[in-house]
């Protein structure tokens, strides 16, 4: 088969190739990655507990975002444009998949309640207390939280209640001797109520478990039948463009993201009886297969304290590691002045993010500096960025502000934090409908002899304190001019809006008509990737390496050529059909030798790890 009955004519229809694999099982076989993180040994045991909850979490994020986006398809004949699967049949898949990464996640969470044990630290159950640990839990439970509870009996003729996202229940089956049966419900993760109750030295109990032991007593005037306890995921799947219709562009999209809360059921985790698992499926209108038993705690921040729990015991932890003062950076000299001389890359989140704040603050007092623009799509809940930007404007700069409102699961702290900036007199915008402002851009605009003067910011990561300690990030800070003036036409291109993968189907195929050019693909990709690598005929130059270890590998790096000839370049785009179309994104090139030189060998560490 040639490379021209692979690619097909632009606007033809995209057949399936040999070399593609599904997004959604390409996603889910990044998170065993993360999952393996926890498996391994020679993790420390505080950091395996670390990466079991960011599996959980992960797999809330997918299952809120794009298994709520399948639901809403799941009846279309449409094909996805790179294995060919209809909506359905990518939904069977993904359940069949995920019920076994499930199985393996409750094996690895039961060693490390051994490893745990080890140390002195017990997650019990009631029946695993000892009889004075008992009585003891017998009194705390009718002082302390049965007053705290707000249980609910569900007839038949009565509407089945809203349950919130998230939440975890106790639920039981119950019968009188008249009547038909009802179910009881107890919501177990309210505010007042903490996950974990203290039994001692190293003993501890869940909260959730010990509500459901104590179902009888919470509902004493019936018979309970059967017992669980569940937890209770939903849609986030949202249309945000419908808020840029509305005049009130942020205030829409407030009221629609209240929406959220009430979408459809997509994932109900359990532990007790399937009798009562089978009543809520039908209540929640839930398919049964979407229902996934569990050994592991169903509130995810029981790990997390458990975590904490270990806290003073330096062996179980990783090393601490604090990013350093960039050698290249003099710290006291004005950052402005030396970028004059010579461009200035940071490394996160070896090197700290420190430099480019200085750079932000300084040229919020400088008196040669007119104006600054900058790009925010996700920052910290105490930004020193939002700081330095307000602190700018109330010194008389003229502050633009593209703040993109729809970066998802940050969408009410962005709101927040525009209403801070517009309130010391940054100039606001946000992003048009159907396109998202996901560039990493800062251009510093000063005033030399009458003529603009230029120093530009370009990363590939967001300008967010906390990721950047957690997060590798590239940051490069220039006082190029040629430069300066494409960042200028980027903002006034986007002050006009008035309003970490490979899936984008165009940029396979050219990557896989460079493979059979005999082109040597590299491609570095720490979560989803839809190409195959070694396919004959298609991908055998191409090859895939995935980078997941204590730091989330978040840089976007390109390198094309090789030797002399060869061109760098730091952007803020995947190869993801999201930022090929959805998104506004940036790319620079890097031009001083020595920092190409250190992008180059960030890239070719990478692509020497190997598992």
């Amino acid at each position: 088969m040639t490379h021209r009955e692979l690619i097909p004519a632009p606007g033809a229809e995209r057949t399936p190739l040999p070399c593609c694999a599904n997004r959604e099982l390409s996603w889910l076989a990044f998170n065993r990655r993360v999952l393996e993180e926890a498996e391994a040994s020679s993790t420390p045991l505080a950091e395996r507990l670390f990466f079991a909850s960011i599996f959980e979490s992960n797999l809330d994020e997918f299952f809120m975002v794009r298994v709520g986006g399948l639901c809403q398809r799941l009846g279309s004949p449409r094909r996805e444009n790179k294995t060919g699967l209809t909506a359905r049949q990518q939904m069977d898949r993904v359940t069949e998949q995920v019920r076994s990464d499930l199985e393996r996640r409750d094996r690895c969470v039961q060693a490390l309640d051994r490893l745990l044990r080890e140390q002195g630290l017990r997650l019990l159950t009631f029946e695993e207390a000892a009889p004075e640990q008992q009585r003891d839990l017998e009194r705390r439970f009718a002082r302390e939280l049965q007053p705290l509870l707000s249980p609910q009996v569900v007839s038949p003729r009565q509407r089945f209640p809203f349950l919130p996202g998230k939440g975890v229940y106790a639920v039981a089956l119950l019968e009188k001797r008249q009547g038909a049966p009802r179910l009881g419900i107890v919501p177990c993760s309210t505010p007042v109520l903490e996950p974990l109750l203290r039994l001692g030295e190293g003993d501890f109990v869940g909260t959730d478990g010990l509500i459901a032991h104590f179902l009888p007593q919470i509902f004493a005037h019936y018979q309970v039948k059967a017992r669980a306890l569940v937890r209770i995921l939903r849609s986030a799947d949202l249309d945000l463009d419908e808020a840029a219709q509305g005049g009130q562009y942020r205030t829409a999209l407030e009221e629609l993201l209240r929406s959220r809360q009430r979408l459809q059921c997509v994932r109900l985790d359990w532990q007790g009886d399937e009798a009562v698992v089978e009543q809520l499926c039908r209540h929640l209108r839930l398919p049964r297969a979407q229902a996934f038993a569990s050994a592991a705690p169903l509130d995810p921040d029981v790990l997390l304290r458990l975590r904490e729990r270990l806290e003073g015991r330096s062996a179980l932890f990783y090393p601490p590691r604090l990013p350093q003062p960039p050698a290249d950076v003099a710290l006291d000299r004005p950052m402005l002045e030396q970028l004059r001389e010579r461009d200035l890359l940071l490394s996160y989140p070896y090197e700290s993010m420190e430099p480019f704040l200085r750079l932000l603050r300084e040229a919020g007092r400088d008196a040669k500096v007119r104006s600054i623009a900058m790009t925010l799509y996700r920052v910290a809940r105490n930004s020193q960025v939002v700081d330095a930007l307000c602190q700018a404007a109330l010194n008389g700069k003229e502050v633009l502000v593209l703040v993109e409102l729809r970066a998802r699961f940050d969408e009410e702290n962005n709101i927040g934090w525009s209403r801070v900036l517009e309130h010391a007199g940054c100039r606001v915008v946000y992003g048009m409908r159907g396109v998202k402002i996901h560039a990493k851009l800062c251009l510093i605009t000063a005033e030399e002899d009458g003529n603009p003067y230029y120093y530009t910011q370009i990363g590939t990561g967001n300008y967010n304190e906390s990721t950047a300690r957690q997060y590798t990030d590239l940051s490069l800070m220039t006082a190029r001019q040629d430069l300066g003036r494409e960042a200028a036409e980027v903002f006034r291109q986007l002050a006009a809006i008035k309003c970490n993968a490979v899936t984008d189907r165009v940029l396979m195929d050219k990557l896989i008509e460079a493979s059979q050019a005999g082109v040597r693909v590299e491609l570095l990709v720490r979560g989803i990737c839809c190409l195959v690598a070694g396919v004959p005929g298609c991908t055998e130059h191409l090859r895939v390496v995935s980078v997941v270890g204590r730091y989330l590998e978040h840089s976007r790096l390109y390198l094309f050529g090789r030797g002399e000839g060869q061109r760098t370049y730091l952007s803020s785009a995947d190869f993801m059909s999201r930022n090929t179309t959805r998104r506004v994104e940036a790319a620079a090139p890097v031009l001083d030798p020595e920092l190409e030189r250190r992008v180059r060998a960030t890239a070719a560490a990478c692509l020497r790890t190997e598992r």
